[in-house]
């Protein structure tokens, strides 16, 4: 199984026309370098699948390897831009009572890890090796991500805020994940967020869930005073996801001022440089910028003055005790004081009844999220319930 390491930089810079020509170019080479034995497919994308028969794991890696080094010296030229082009292979061998998914998922696999251990080389799938194959159900969730994906079965939740201020808004709310299963089912987050991270493919996933919002955005602005998205630590930086973002910003600015991008504090402390940057961007094209898990780094107070954010989301952990434990309820004022000083709005996680909900109304703190106000439901349900004017201000 092989992927091209550079056809989306070439797909994005100087158009598909150009992807489709490096692509014959791509299929022309490894045919010429292919024995008799083998037969290749494209399987989509800037995907390829080679089987061969009759032959052992060390000359397939080999010849892969051969491949491979035929493919990096391969340098692509469009409108005057030269482009170098690499590729991973991923290898697995066909074992008795292996599906032909199974073999072929296996390779994937491989080729992800090859990737996922800096790109252009070759990775051979072994089942004993728990840091590439904790079970066989991975396997299956890279196929199902990437249907998931390629057939729109991500699902759009989204959980309302509720104004605990005056000042505040309301129709605040944050857009949060879901998987359609086989059977129809709702798979949460939690069952396969891990292979997207794992396999490096969240930046795939940010980037269909932002598109995916946006539509609803326009389609319901009237509904909807903002829109928060969040962005993975593994997407911050990634250049390609940072120019495909740049443009739907670009074709949407009429809009930009409703959506806000949340990133957690851990991430935006641990890569501050690429935080930064990122952030100020996006923040050019109108957008609004939250730090999520406010609280939970070490010196938070501090890294707050380096961050162009409009709003801090106060760690739950601080939340759910607070009228029990001084000491979080001290935290959380501190936190809410810096950010009124700072012209940042607060926004309380885990907020799961009234008592708690008042005592951060009278704190200061702008807005509450949690079970107590409104639960992640469909998108649609929660319009539906917006249209109606049902609104999630705390009652004096």
């Amino acid at each position: 199984y092989l992927d091209l390491d550079q056809f989306k930089l070439v797909n994005d810079t100087v158009g598909h026309h150009a992807g489709d020509q490096l692509l014959r170019r791509i299929s022309n080479l490894l045919e010429k370098h292919l024995p008799p034995n083998a037969f290749i497919a494209r399987i989509g994308g800037d995907e390829f699948a080679i089987i061969m028969t009759d032959t052992d794991v060390g000359y397939v890696v080999d010849l892969a390897n051969h491949l491979r080094q035929a493919i990096t010296k391969t340098r692509f030229f469009w409108d005057s831009k030269v482009f170098d082009i690499g590729c991973s292979f991923g290898v697995s061998q066909i074992e008795p009572n292996t599906s032909l998914e199974e073999t072929l998922s296996q390779a994937d696999i491989a080729c992800y890890i090859a990737k996922d251990h800096g790109r252009n080389r070759v990775e051979v799938f072994r089942a004993e090796d728990q840091s590439i194959h904790n079970n066989r159900s991975m396997m299956n969730w890279i196929q199902r991500i990437k249907d998931g994906i390629s057939q729109d079965k991500f699902l759009l939740y989204a959980q309302r805020l509720a104004p605990l201020q005056e000042s505040a808004e309301d129709n605040h709310l944050e857009i949060l994940v879901r998987l359609k299963g086989e059977s129809g089912e709702v798979i949460p987050p939690n069952q396969f967020l891990g292979a997207v991270e794992r396999f490096n493919m969240m930046h795939f996933l940010d980037l269909h869930i932002i598109s995916k919002a946006i539509e609803y955005l326009n389609k319901y602005s009237d509904h909807i005073s903002l829109m928060n998205i969040n962005i993975s630590g593994q997407t911050l930086g990634q250049e390609d996801f940072s120019a495909n973002l740049t443009k739907i910003l670009k074709s949407n600015q009429a809009l930009n001022s409703k959506i806000c991008f949340e990133i957690t504090e851990t991430v935006a402390i641990a890569q501050m440089d690429e935080a930064i940057e990122f952030l100020k961007e996006i923040r050019s094209f109108g957008c609004k910028l939250a730090l999520d898990d406010f609280g939970s780094g070490f010196s938070s107070f501090s890294w707050l003055k380096s961050l162009p954010v409009d709003y801090v989301k106060i760690d739950g952990s601080f939340i759910v005790d607070i009228l029990t434990d001084n000491v979080d309820a001290e935290m959380v004022q501190a936190m809410q004081r810096i950010s009124r000083q700072m012209n940042i709005q607060s926004i309380a996680e885990f907020v799961e009844n009234k008592a708690i909900a008042i005592w951060l109304r009278d704190a200061g703190i702008d807005y509450a999220q949690g079970y107590h106000f409104a639960k992640p439901r469909p998108i649609e349900e929660v319009v539906s319930e917006i249209k109606q004017g049902t609104s999630l201000k705390l009652a004096k």
